[in-house]
């Protein structure tokens, strides 16, 4: 590559650059562009549920992290403003007009929003929960549609817990600990469908898309708590010693009154105290 080449490729790089992050929201934005997608700051592993998800929808899940820029200052209608946020993230969102209809939601209610670098996933989130609507991928698409639609559609997920189950008392510990942290189910269920199978080290859920996403959130914390360690306790000072329970092996083990030191027996003779005044 010649020298003139190389500064060519260089502001290209440094044009592309400037238009990425000078992209205004339209007539919706003022002052603010879309960042480009910002990988997650995790400190554990995370690992993906069986079936895995397509190309298109894993691109959706990091898009989704995205920082935003939207500024509202007039009533727009949502189906405008999903429009917007389309070709702005360069994204497919499909409303669900039907399921919207037909549990009495109104989509033609104006917006009024302005935030400033938060992701998409929250900016969508302050749009859609006062109208009772959220998010799912499927379909290789973002779908817009009703909490109820979501709690009647059940689905079956294989979730991988190597590293969080390695026994049969591992694998009942986290059974409990799922179902403490999902509560009493909603649909009147007596309990959740969940499977655990320690000889598999999987986890088997069929149920709505809600709850795999509690039960992914729940599993991604348990990770983050073995990297991090247990909390200590209020009272409990967390620069102490950790004491393992082993006992101090004694310098010296002194004989019985009446029993003296034999040789090899592991006792310790004790130095006079002025070696000079011994007799020879």
């Amino acid at each position: 590559m010649t020298i003139r080449s190389f500064c060519l490729s260089l502001q290209m790089l440094s044009c592309y650059a400037v238009l990425s992050t000078s992209a205004s929201f339209g007539q919706f934005g003022h002052g603010g562009g879309v960042a480009e997608p910002t990988k997650p700051n995790a400190t554990a592993p995370r690992v993906h549920s069986f079936p895995l998800a397509t190309e298109n929808e894993a691109r959706i899940e990091r898009v989704l992290d995205a920082p935003a820029n939207v500024e509202l200052t007039d009533d727009v209608e949502l189906e405008k403003v999903l429009r917007e946020l389309e070709k702005q993230f360069d994204i497919d969102i499909w409303l669900d007009k039907q399921a919207i209809s037909d549990g009495g939601h109104d989509i033609d209610q104006k917006i009024t929003l302005a935030v400033k670098r938060i992701s998409l996933r929250s900016c969508l989130k302050l749009i859609l929960e006062p109208l009772g609507l959220t998010t799912v991928i499927e379909d290789d698409v973002l779908k817009i549609t009703t909490k109820a639609a979501l709690a009647n559609h059940i689905t079956t997920r294989i979730y991988p817990i190597a590293d969080l189950c390695a026994t049969k008392d591992d694998a009942t510990e986290l059974l409990q600990t799922l179902e403490c942290g999902l509560g009493k189910p909603e649909n009147g269920e007596p309990k959740y469908h969940l499977v655990i199978s320690a000889r598999l080290k999987s986890l088997t859920v069929r149920e709505s898309y809600l709850v795999h996403q509690q039960v992914q959130a729940l599993l991604n914390s348990l990770r983050d708590l073995r990297i991090t360690g247990p909390i200590p306790h209020e009272d409990e000072d967390p620069f102490a010693p950790v004491n393992d329970g082993l006992k101090p092996i004694p310098l010296e083990s002194p004989a019985p009154a009446n029993e003296a030191p034999t040789p090899g027996s592991g006792r310790l003779t004790p130095i006079p105290r002025n070696p000079h005044k011994s007799k020879i």
